[in-house]
């Protein structure tokens, strides 16, 4: 993977980019390898890790992967940690199926941060707007190939919302509230 960071960032003391007076994590792209300990180490300070990604069904085991691992490092519970890696795997199904129509040149981002009691992750796409409140909540016993990721997602996470961006792309929310992380100061 490739870091993509400001090269004239100042890092604090933590070797986190700090930009001005407000701090930032870095940015990273996918790619060859997989090597983010600066953002790991961000996020358990309560700074945002975004994943820039490109529209492509290859890149979900390294989006899973980098949730898990954002999870374990800020000492979240298997529990929330396996919650959270389903629900971003629908998530990012949806998007490559659904607003990006297959269509590998467009890009999506996984914003993840950690709290003391909470992780949220948002995924912004380029999509068509999309009304989440539109989809009927699915009887799980009914058998259908399909049409189960938004079901998942409604069930896994605590709080579950999507806002559109205007003409073209939407912001989906999924927060889990997890046991209290001391180890993690609060951004939200």
């Amino acid at each position: 993977m490739q870091l993509v960071a400001d090269p004239d960032a100042i890092y604090n003391s933590h070797g986190i980019p700090k930009l001005g007076q407000a701090e930032t994590a870095c940015s990273i792209y996918l790619g060859p390898q997989f090597h983010w300990t600066r953002q790991l180490e961000a996020a358990v300070y309560g700074l945002p890790v975004t994943l820039s990604l490109p529209s492509d069904f290859r890149v979900l085991p390294a989006a899973r992967a980098a949730v898990e691992a954002l999870c374990m490092e800020g000492g979240i519970d298997p529990g929330a940690t396996s919650a959270l890696t389903i629900a971003v795997h629908e998530a990012i199904s949806n998007v490559i199926r659904h607003a990006h129509r297959n269509c590998p040149d467009s890009y999506f981002q996984i914003h993840c941060l950690l709290g003391s009691d909470r992780v949220e992750i948002r995924i912004v796409d380029d999509g068509e707007p999309f009304d989440l409140t539109a989809v009927p909540y699915l009887d799980p016993s009914e058998l259908r190939f399909g049409g189960r990721g938004i079901y998942l997602m409604r069930t896994l996470m605590d709080e579950l919302t999507c806002v559109s961006r205007g003409e073209r792309g939407n912001v989906l929310r999924m927060v889990k509230f997890c046991e209290r992380n001391s180890n993690i100061s609060d951004s939200f």
